[in-house]
């Protein structure tokens, strides 16, 4: 068996879920687009709101969706939410407990009492996830905090999809196992999917990783191997492994237009950076294009291959997230949501600076130095 057709009996064997038909999938590009939707949604429910996120600041966007939360509880909607214990560790407690006292939960996952020393530090719930009445779902990679809806060049700049159709009862059943894991109580799950919405021809997969079961780097580089004309990937901390590398290294060889957008100067991971771009001089070598983003922090991931497959969600091209994370993708297969993507990767593009294998070879010594020390703690990143 070729080592393409062992990636694919993989990939079928471990995917997360079926695809499922008849979904429609809107991408809104910005907190400022993004967030006043699902207030609005999280208003407008019926039985039950989940939100499963990492991030979760005492801020003003944070608080703001606390109180929407608090409000919906009173009204006798089921609330339930689940925060990572580092991500979102300065929360508003105060705004917590007045969910629960309007009958609210909310658990955090591996919640940290000696954050410097608890071996649980590493193994993070990165998944981002709001499921409403089991009719609407939003997940991306943005969580709870002003960064997401502040001007640039201090902007957090981000992408999620608002889902409505079958895929949405995948992504409840997916909430019901993580809260039953962190909390032992037992959501009352969605027993069929929901019925394909009309007129709404886009397929979707969930991709789900646990820790150390990459799924969606899995499917990312079969499709990559497979690519005959694109590849177009967006990735807000890109540190990747050998195989990815390799991937795109060979498509780019074969002549597929291979284009990377990644974080520019406004990062909050230097390290992360750094160790990242001591990879470009072969990936630009190879005929790949790499660009970085400069109007902001890019936090957004997602990719588009050949405009019959793409993805948008939680999952970082890095080792930690690989090894340690929860998270969660959603796969694109054909559709009109592929090809918005393909849009927004040439907007998003329009913010970005190209570099090329000249200006990488003349980069100054202060980078390459960068790129040496991070390097040697890549395993870590």
């Amino acid at each position: 068996m070729s080592r393409l057709s062992t990636l694919r009996a993989s990939t079928q064997r471990r995917d997360s879920c079926t695809p499922s038909e008849g979904n429609s999938v809107e991408l809104l590009p910005g907190g400022q687009a993004f967030y006043p939707r699902m207030l609005a949604d999280i208003e407008a429910a019926q039985e039950e709101i989940l939100v499963g996120t990492y991030l979760w600041e005492a801020d003003e966007t944070g608080r703001s969706f606390l109180e929407a939360t608090r409000v919906a509880a009173q009204r006798g909607i089921r609330v339930r939410l689940l925060l990572d214990g580092l991500g979102s560790h300065g929360v508003d407690r105060e705004e917590l407990e007045s969910l629960e006292a309007a009958g609210g939960r909310f658990a955090f996952y591996h919640a940290l009492r000696f954050p410097l020393i608890d071996s649980r530090l590493m193994r993070r719930f990165h998944r981002k996830l709001l499921v409403i009445d089991g009719r609407v779902a939003y997940t991306g990679g943005a969580g709870f905090a002003d960064g997401w809806i502040q001007p640039p060049p201090t902007e957090w700049w981000d992408l999620m999809a608002r889902i409505k159709g079958p895929a949405v009862s995948d992504l409840h059943a997916l909430f019901a196992q993580d809260w039953a894991r962190a909390t032992h109580e037992k959501i009352p799950r969605r027993t069929q999917r929901q019925q394909a919405q009309p007129h709404a021809p886009q397929t979707l997969q969930m991709l789900v990783t646990r820790r150390g079961q990459p799924e969606l780097l899995r499917k990312l580089r079969l499709e990559i191997a497979t690519a005959q004309a694109k590849v177009h990937l967006v990735s807000a901390y890109f540190v990747p492994g050998f195989r990815l590398r390799r991937v795109l290294r060979r498509a780019a060889r074969r002549g597929v237009e291979v284009s990377l957008l990644l974080p520019g100067p406004r990062t909050d991971h230097i390290a992360v950076r750094a160790a990242g771009r001591r990879y470009y001089h072969k990936l630009l070598q190879s005929g790949v294009r790499i660009y970085e983003f400069q109007r902001s922090m890019l936090h957004s991931k997602y990719a588009v291959v050949d405009e019959r497959w793409g993805f948008i969600g939680s999952s970082n091209l890095d080792n930690w997230s690989a090894r340690f994370n929860q998270e969660l993708d959603l796969g694109l297969h054909n559709g009109p949501a592929v090809e918005a993507l393909s849009t927004q990767f040439v907007e998003d593009l329009g913010a970005a600076r190209e570099i090329t294998l000249k200006q990488w070879r003349e980069r100054p010594f202060s980078s390459r130095l960068l790129e040496t020390v991070f390097g040697w703690i890549d395993p870590l990143l």
